[in-house]
């Protein structure tokens, strides 16, 4: 009774709030909600142990704490009827709150949505105290899976017309391109080696917004403004006149485990920041350039940063094609060489000249440092897989390395402990995009350990084991290999596999516990740029602007 209850409330809810005009699912706020007060410590252990399947597992969480409210109204239906209207009824008045928050919603119409939910729950579960026959209770779920059911087609049919207003103008080429990459068949012949460019339906997506949103670019507007001369909001069609250009440039998620996924390389297209600051003229007082995402997610960083080498772009592109909806359409902020949840705003609504007196980020009041981290020198073993079985002969060991902004000048790979030997690397692209590497190995039946390690311009890769937080991830990436002559038995594979979801599963659970050790060991570090006290002109600044 109860559970039938709740699932017409979210039925009901789901559907409100795609048939309102700027609402938002009193699920989705929720979950939003949640996010938004987890503490970073928790985040690195969910993280850590998840990785990229965080946000299924938070949305798997919300409905099973949907539905478990219902089923505990329904128990106490009987002996407390009022009581159990109530919490189904504030429940869903908290999810339509939750949804009016947030900053890329309409507060009125999230809420009514909400509270359409939470009517629909309780006119059912009275419906249904009066009448608990299977009949009943029958038509209640199938009223909730028709609605939700309904809220999901809606759903999808909305973000289709916008994937085709999503290209309802193509990119205009870019004023200089760069050439096209010159063929590598040292390095394309190798079966599982990433490519130089990451395809963009394989490039890591990774943010604190839940679900992603569906901009249409008609609507879309950045805006300019904070200490400056003279404020402006671009359109995205005036975005794309100021002429393009290209960069190449890896990202690397700060989260990313040494040896990890989320890492990237692309061929980015859009507008020098520096362009959009000489239009508006910068105050000198500003010291930081803090991005504003549609969402409400914030990141700064320092202004000097926007001129530097890393080339800072408001990114409209990426290998060719626009944006799409979880890679930041129809616009964000690029800053090469650092994380990206520093420099690389998806959904980029604002950009704000002030200083880091006046104002603070989203994960720098989670206690993340002020000063935005750069990305750490590492590398990658793509082929062999870790925990593979090989046959004895040539076998070429092959990954790739970064260390941007200043470049990859080594990778060295060791065997077994024995000292380190230079492996072979592709030619520069860039500085900021990673290079690809290979070395030929002599493989001798046996167990094998593989170590591989980079070099920058400026620092070496540390070797030492290091958790994401605060610094990004450290150490040297492992794998262990057996070689095997001849084919294995069909049970030597299997083992191999148990032991390599094994071995997973203990990287996962060490991962989260360093990440909670991390944070005990540093604390939360003070809302500052470097640790330093405020100069007397930010001071000024602050008082300025605050």
């Amino acid at each position: 009774m109860g559970l039938a209850a709740a699932g017409v409330q979210l039925g009901v809810g789901e559907l409100a709030a795609t048939l309102l005009p700027g609402a938002r699912s009193p699920l989705t706020g929720m979950g939003r909600a949640l996010i938004d007060l987890a503490p970073g410590p928790l985040v690195d252990v969910t993280v850590g142990l998840v990785e990229g399947k965080d946000k299924p597992l938070l949305m798997g969480q919300l409905l099973a704490n949907h539905l478990g409210v219902g089923v505990v109204a329904g128990e106490l239906c009987d002996a407390r009827r009022r009581a159990a209207a109530s919490l189904l009824v504030s429940h869903g008045l908290l999810g339509g709150a939750a949804a009016a928050s947030r900053p890329d919603s309409d507060g009125v119409t999230s809420l009514a949505a909400g509270a359409l939910g939470a009517g629909a729950g309780y006119v059912t579960l009275r419906a249904l105290a009066h009448n608990s026959g299977s009949a009943a209770i029958a038509a209640a779920v199938g009223a909730g899976a028709v609605t939700g059911g309904l809220a999901m087609r809606r759903t999808s049919a909305t973000t289709t017309t916008l994937e085709r207003l999503r290209g309802y103008r193509a990119l205009p080429a870019a004023a200089d391109p760069l050439p096209a990459p010159s063929p590598e068949p040292d390095f394309d012949e190798i079966d599982g080696l990433s490519a130089l460019y990451t395809p963009n339906a394989d490039f890591y997506e990774t943010d604190v917004t839940f679900p992603v949103p569906a901009l249409d670019s008609h609507e879309w507007r950045l805006r300019i403004d904070g200490l400056v001369d003279e404020p402006v909001e671009l359109s995205y069609a005036q975005l794309l006149d100021m002429g393009l250009v290209e960069a190449d440039a890896t990202l690397v998620c700060v989260h990313n485990p040494v040896g990890g996924a989320r890492v990237g390389t692309a061929r980015w297209s859009g507008v020098p920041v520096t362009a959009l600051l000489e239009r508006v003229g910068v105050d000198p007082r500003a010291d930081q350039l803090l991005a504003h995402a549609v969402d409400g997610f914030t990141a700064g960083v320092p202004l000097e940063i926007a001129g530097d080498e890393r080339r800072a772009l408001v990114v409209v592109g990426m290998n060719g094609e626009p944006l799409s909806f979880g890679h930041g359409y129809p616009a964000r902020l690029l800053i090469a060489g650092l994380y990206g949840y520093d420099a690389n705003t998806k959904w980029l609504s604002r950009l704000e000249l002030t200083t880091f007196a006046a104002a603070s980020d989203y994960w720098t009041r989670r206690g993340w440092p002020r000063t935005p981290a750069r990305v750490r020198p590492s590398s990658r073993i793509d082929v062999p897989c870790d925990r593979s079985i090989v046959c004895p002969g040539p076998t070429a060991l092959a990954g790739v390395a970064w260390a941007p902004p200043q470049g990859v000048t080594g990778v060295e790979v060791s065997i077994d402990g024995l000292g380190w030997r230079s492996a072979v690397l592709s030619p520069e692209t860039n500085p900021n995009t990673w290079r690809r590497w290979r070395y030929d190995w002599p493989a001798q039946p046996g167990f094998h350990e593989i170590k591989v390690r980079t070099h920058g311009q400026r620092d070496p890769q540390p070797e030492r084991d290091a958790p994401p937080y605060p610094h990004g991830a450290g150490g040297c990436h492992t794998i262990s290999v057996e070689v095997i002559a001849g084919n294995p038995l069909p049970g030597r594979r299997l083992a191999a596999r148990a032991e390599d979801l094994a071995a997973e599963g203990a990287r996962r659970v060490s991962l989260a516990s360093t990440g909670v050790a991390s944070w005990l060991r540093h604390g939360f570090p003070r809302p500052r740029f470097e640790q330093d006290e405020p100069t007397a002109t930010s001071q000024r600044a602050a008082q300025d602007t605050g």
